[in-house]
């Protein structure tokens, strides 16, 4: 809810971790603070879900998901406007996804840590 998390799953399989939130976005802000709860609180739920899905429409380019999911405490206020205008391809889940999802990886890692050679 407070900033920007990620994870990549490349044929059901977890892929190398990415700190997207630290990078620079726009204005020499990272995505943490660009999309993150300050930014919502000033900027209002409207204008801040505009910048969700500006940031959306710039990644999907990139990753080429099959499936974005959009969770954690703030997925829930993007607008009705800008929720629409996300694509198919945008799933907003509840903020108890990321925990359900980061056991499913570990359940199908077989309880081990990820090889990240």
């Amino acid at each position: 809810g407070t900033g920007l998390g990620c994870a990549i799953f490349d044929g059901g399989r977890l892929a190398p971790h990415i700190e997207m939130s630290q990078a620079p976005v726009r204005w020499g802000l990272s995505y943490d603070t660009y999309i993150g709860e300050h930014e919502r609180r000033r900027l209002g739920d409207a204008f801040w879900s505009r910048r969700v899905r500006t940031m959306v429409d710039a990644l999907r380019p990139m990753f080429l998901w099959d499936r974005l999911y959009i969770g954690g405490g703030n997925g829930r206020k993007i607008v009705a406007t800008q929720l629409a205008r996300l694509g198919d391809d945008v799933v907003i889940v509840p903020n108890t996804a990321g925990i359900v999802g980061g056991v499913r990886a570990w359940q199908l890692h077989g309880g081990h840590a990820v090889d990240e050679r």
